[in-house]
């Protein structure tokens, strides 16, 4: 572990520097150049979530104006809030004289116990949604996500800051307890168990003969699914790929004791803000009907779906007629496609006592 910074104490700093009493003046050279690097993550980190909001206020105003407030959005907002409120005030502690470090800090983290959850949040609603008629596997999701709530009050208990040298400016006091990393460790345990039910359901709607190789690239690729289900592959792959890989990142970094102590910790920020504009991209995606999608061919009442995607009880090689053309479809659209689809594959009818059953209201 790394042992605590050494302050100069203020007598001692030569009179011929421009700044004697500079926060960073009381610093050894290596320790403040860290400081230094890790305030500049603070602010880029910062600077890209409030320009992700600014470029979303038209579609914010949308969703409030345009749609029914309900559970999912309200969680949306606070998300937003809260992560805002929590790297916003990370920045301002590492690079403005607050005073009281100690207990500023504690103020700050305690946004990140609502920050974190709120963000797994949305993507629980989101795989909650495909496995509504599954009550089992609805309360073991649940018991994740608390258990994401557990382990974002950690920090909270764990980080104490204290003032450089004579300075109002806050400081680390030098230690990063182990139990730090749950924090990052149950966040991305949550979010591989989710990916992973949602690609096994999204699997079970498949419309060809299952095979490995082409189990492997429907959960890859979306091949031979109806578009809707591809569609909430797609964005739980996209959710998935980026944050669980930087959540990963984190872990590793942390337990690197020949890293210095600020840049085992400096991937921890831009995991929160990838988080929440991942899951915040989710969201907005589902609820205004917006997919990026290769869309088939106008379906004719006389062609039956054995005749687009090949035999009705197995895929029998023919690939389904497409436009090579990438174009946003609303969330209608694909719905209906989806059960044009395969008459087997009936993941998106409402069948009572089916298991294969999901809630389009409940994502959006």
């Amino acid at each position: 572990m790394t042992a605590s910074p050494t302050f100069i104490n203020a007598t001692s700093v030569p009179t011929t520097l421009p700044n004697p009493l500079t926060p960073m003046a009381f610093l050894p050279p290596d320790v403040a150049r860290q400081v230094t690097v890790l305030a500049y993550v603070f602010v880029g980190t910062t600077s890209i979530l409030i320009w992700d909001v600014l470029c979303h206020l038209k579609d914010d105003y949308r969703l409030l104006t345009q749609h029914r407030i309900n559970l999912p959005m309200v969680v949306y907002f606070v998300a937003r809030l809260f992560n805002l409120m929590y790297l916003i005030g990370y920045m301002v502690a590492n690079t403005a004289p607050i005073g009281n470090c100690s207990i500023v800090i504690r103020v700050i983290q305690a946004s990140f116990t609502i920050a974190i959850p709120a963000s797994e949040m949305l993507f629980f609603l989101h795989v909650r949604a495909v496995y509504i008629q599954n009550r089992p596997a609805v309360w073991f999701f649940t018991f994740l996500w608390l258990c994401t709530i557990a382990s974002s009050l950690m920090p909270v208990f764990s980080t104490t800051y204290t003032s450089i040298g004579s300075t109002e400016y806050c400081i680390t006091n030098g230690s990063l307890p182990l139990y730090d990393t749950e924090a990052a460790v149950v966040p991305l345990v949550n979010d591989s168990v989710l990916f992973g039910a949602l690609a096994l359901r999204m699997l079970r709607s498949s419309y060809q003969e299952r095979t490995l190789k082409g189990d492997i690239r429907a959960m890859v690729f979306g091949d031979h699914i109806p578009l809707f289900s591809r569609a909430l592959l797609q964005n739980g792959q996209a959710y998935f790929l980026s944050t669980v890989f930087l959540n990963l990142g984190t872990v590793i970094l942390y337990y690197n004791d020949a890293l210095p102590l600020a840049y085992r910790a400096i991937l921890a920020f831009p995991s929160v803000l990838l988080m929440n504009i991942m899951a915040s991209r989710i969201y907005r995606n589902t609820k205004l009907g917006r997919f990026n999608s290769t869309p088939t061919l106008p379906v004719q009442s006389a062609l039956s779906s054995s005749m687009l995607y090949g035999q009705k009880n197995g895929y029998a090689g023919t690939r389904p007629m497409v436009v090579p053309l990438v174009s946003v479809v609303t969330t209608q659209t694909l719905f209906r496609d989806s059960q044009w689809a395969s008459d087997d594959a009936r993941t998106l009818t409402s069948t009572p006592n089916s298991s294969k059953n999901f809630d389009l209201e409940a994502l959006r």
